[in-house]
């Protein structure tokens, strides 16, 4: 790992002495048997410098985002690296450190992506780096819209990006700041044609088998043929049955009905199907019923 800080310590040296507005920040990579919460604080605890975390967060399961504001941090950091007595168990859970890179997907179908950038956990620098990369994205004559989805979670739609303009962005000074660009996704939906292709087995009733009955408190059920073989004649209903929303008890009863067809499938253990008998009551809430 000797070899990686090197580089490490090169490439924020050089970031300092540009005076750069982009905090510098690098990867570290844990390995996989070390990625559970408690050994990520051990190993964020290695690179912290102030009172204020120096990660910023994951790249990916098993990659941390760590940002370190001056030389002088970074040799702090750098001397506990080389201290492996003292810092065995955060060092052990390190696989490398690597530069940072943000994820860069080019798609040639499309001319429309969206960018995030890093959250560097201060809302004075957040806004200075979101107008930088603001301006660097007219420069380059890159069409934006900001959406703020949560105050730490801004995320912009960019447009008339051509493979050109892709390019400078990331030959620019910002491009060190972005978390990702990636094309933006599309979603269609079709809402006149709610096909599905699955069947629900329809059960029918034992000649030779006695079944319980199971009464149902709701608004009525629907003679759907599913149910209809189950379905008793007798039925109490508290209003007339034209004011019936049937809907509500008919769903209620495919619990049962369902829970019989898992029976025994996936490790469920569900009781038997009952024969049903209605005790409807109303489901309009201008409706109402007496009672003695």
């Amino acid at each position: 790992m000797s070899a990686e800080l090197i580089e490490l310590e090169t490439l924020i040296l050089e970031r300092e002495t540009k005076s750069s507005p982009i905090p510098f920040v690098f990867k570290a990579e844990i390995n996989n048997d070390s990625t559970a919460k408690s050994r990520r604080r051990e190993v964020s605890e290695l690179f912290q410098t102030s009172n204020r975390s120096s990660v910023l967060g994951l790249s990916a399961s098993n990659e941390l985002i760590v940002r370190m504001d001056s030389v002088s941090d970074m040799g702090v950091v750098s001397s506990r690296l080389r201290n492996y007595e003292r810092n065995s168990f955060a060092i052990s859970c390190l696989e490398k450190l690597t530069k940072y890179e943000p994820i860069f997907v080019k798609d040639q179908s499309t001319d429309t992506y969206k960018a995030k950038l890093i959250d560097f956990q201060d809302h004075d620098q957040n806004t200075a780096i979101q107008r930088f990369f603001e301006r660097e994205a007219l420069k380059k004559d890159i069409s934006y819209k900001k959406t703020e989805y949560s105050k730490k979670q801004i995320i912009y739609r960019l447009t008339e990006t051509g493979k050109a303009s892709l390019d400078e962005l990331t030959e620019s000074e910002i491009f060190g700041a972005l978390f990702s660009i990636e094309p933006m996704p599309k979603y269609f939906l079709t809402l006149d044609s709610l096909v599905c292709e699955d069947t629900i087995e329809i059960l029918l009733p034992d000649e030779n088998e006695k079944y319980s009955v199971l009464g149902i408190l709701d608004t009525g059920i629907a003679s759907i043929p599913h149910l209809k073989p189950w379905m008793l004649d007798e039925k109490w209903p508290a209003n007339d049955k034209s004011n019936t929303d049937q809907s509500h008890g008919t769903l209620c009863q495919a619990l049962p009905y369902m829970g019989t067809l898992a029976k025994g499938r996936n490790g469920l253990a569900i009781g038997e199907l009952s024969c049903l008998m209605q005790l409807c009551f109303l489901m309009e809430a201008k409706q109402s019923v007496k009672t003695n």
